[in-house]
């Protein structure tokens, strides 16, 4: 039998070779070739979907939008427009900050829980005994919380605090945020930004609030 392979080949940036689609074909017909083009055009779509996934700003996410807008079928861009573009700042990592993320984007909290849920209940228990286990499960973890919470409270600074307007967010903010505050305060003058006293654009402002 006869099985043709088509190659889809482009240059990249450095001018060497790239292959970028491999196809058997069992014939090749109109249909058969067109079936082929528009499955790498959906490809390459998921892959522009999925760049814009990982965009960290608002520029690179238009950049990319732009692109799926001239790249994709008219049908997979407007269902994109449809029902995505409303919701991008729930979905696109770099712009999940401005929901005040607190700089996680990551589920790593998450799955620790569940490592330990997992850890303390059996797979096939009875409800009686997961709900128990849960409970027991959810106070010490709270405790675990309030005895790391103490502990930061009570530390006292190793390195004793000179400026005045440092010295008053220590006193308003907690040893975790003031940790953050204080390495922002420490590079205020090496980063260049249109900002003012109440508005700030940058990542951490956005996901922290602070």
């Amino acid at each position: 039998m006869r099985i043709p392979l088509y190659v889809m080949m482009v240059e990249d940036g450095n001018g060497q070779s790239e292959v970028v689609a491999l196809g058997l074909m069992t014939n090749e017909n109109k249909e058969t070739l067109y079936w082929f083009f528009e499955t790498f055009k959906r490809d390459q779509c998921k892959q522009i979907v999925e760049y814009m996934y990982y965009a960290k700003s608002e520029d690179e996410y238009n950049t990319l939008f732009e692109r799926l807008k001239s790249e994709a079928p008219a049908s997979v861009f407007d269902y994109f427009v449809k029902n995505w573009t409303g919701i991008k700042n729930e979905w696109v990592t770099g712009l999940t900050y401005h929901s005040g993320n607190f700089l996680n984007d990551t589920n790593n909290r998450l799955e620790s829980f569940n490592g330990k849920l997992k850890s303390v209940v059996p797979t096939f228990s009875n409800l009686d005994d997961f709900i128990e286990k849960l409970f027991i499960l959810l106070k010490c973890v709270r405790l675990e919380r309030d005895t790391k919470a103490v502990k930061m409270v009570q530390k006292l600074p190793i390195t004793r605090i000179t400026d005045t307007d440092l010295l008053q967010y220590f006193s308003l903010l907690t040893p975790y945020a003031f940790d953050y505050v204080k390495k922002q305060f420490e590079i205020k003058t090496k980063v260049l930004s249109s900002t003012t006293v109440n508005v700030c654009g940058c990542r951490f402002y956005v996901a922290m609030k602070l």
